[in-house]
């Protein structure tokens, strides 16, 4: 493993019986083939184009690149050389959403028409002590967050064609609230507060919300509105989350997923991905599903900053 502070990463080594290197002495050891990118949002770009370009296979924290193009390359390096590029969330795999998500294709909602999907809070400076890089130009709640339900509700409901947002930014400075820089200012460079719509290619429409700046009394929270059930997740951010289906009748069934759950099961995504590339299976959290997402979550920055509806063109089918 390796870190932009090597003492860190020597400690977090130590901890859990690991090496601590320098990312070139990674890049340059033909015994790794598999890095797992967890660098701050910015550079996961770079990070993840040098791993490919040495040879080895990526999975990336959220978001893929921080644009698209960037991402086309990405995704390019990765074909050319076989090499595996997957990409978070992989939320959307947990038994709570995977769930949600088999009951909508066995049809027991009906036709879905909408969706609503909140994660309100007043923001990452209250536990996080260097939350600086989730108010850059390229963070913010909507990447930050907004990514988690963006995933879900396509993994669920199929691609996004078009999008309409408003966005605000309430403050232009914040203040760190714990940790050893405590009380210290720093710049807020992206929106923070984002109201959105997106429709899908099947008719349905999401809303989906996402705030550093506000309380809310009923976030998270995620909705499922079909002609026949309406379906609501307690929390869509758990894999143990109670869903609740609700039918014409107001009949309430609760539903609880059952997973065979452990800490090791939190890393369900970079796992997976490896184990069925190996195997040479699909996977959903591949770099052309990720860059899909991207493409929605720019297309709704565009939109909040123009006021206009921006469409988008989906490239793969999720649903």
């Amino acid at each position: 493993m390796c870190s932009r502070n090597p003492a860190n990463a020597g400690r977090f080594a130590s901890e859990h019986g690991l090496s601590a290197k320098s990312l070139e002495i990674i890049l340059a050891d033909p015994d790794i083939n598999y890095v797992l990118n967890l660098t701050p949002a910015k550079e996961h770009g770079a990070i993840t184009a040098a791993c490919l370009q040495a040879g080895k296979s990526v999975y990336s924290e959220k978001p893929l690149a921080s644009t698209l193009s960037e991402a086309d390359a990405l995704i390019e390096i990765a074909d050319h050389r076989g090499l595996l590029l997957a990409c978070a969330p992989a939320t959307f795999l947990w038994p709570t959403l995977a769930t949600a998500r088999r009951l909508v294709r066995e049809g027991r909602l009906g036709s879905v028409i909408g969706a609503l999907s909140t994660l309100v809070y007043q923001g990452p400076e209250i536990f996080h002590p260097h939350p600086a890089h989730l108010y850059s130009a390229s963070a913010g709640p909507l990447r930050d967050m907004g990514v988690y339900q963006i995933t879900a509700l396509m993994a669920l409901l199929g691609p996004v064609v078009s999008v309409s947002a408003f966005s605000s930014r309430s403050r232009t400075q914040r203040n760190i609230l714990v940790g050893p820089d405590a009380g210290k200012y720093f710049r807020v460079d992206a929106d923070t507060h984002f109201q959105a719509q997106l429709l899908h290619s099947n008719g349905a429409v999401s809303s989906v919300i996402v705030s550093f700046d506000g309380i809310s009394t009923s976030s998270p929270r995620f909705e499922l509105f079909g002609t026949d059930a309406g379906l609501s997740i307690e929390d869509p951010h758990s894999p143990e989350g109670k869903i609740i289906l609700k039918n014409k009748g107001r009949h309430e069934e609760v539903i609880t997923a059952k997973p065979h759950w452990t800490e090791s099961s939190w890393g369900i995504g970079p796992v997976s991905a490896w184990n069925a590339y190996q195997t040479g299976q699909s996977i959903e959290t591949n770099a052309k599903s990720a860059r899909e997402v991207l493409a929605v979550l720019i297309a709704l920055e565009t939109a909040a900053a123009s006021g206009a509806v921006i469409s988008v063109a989906p490239s793969i089918a999720w649903s």
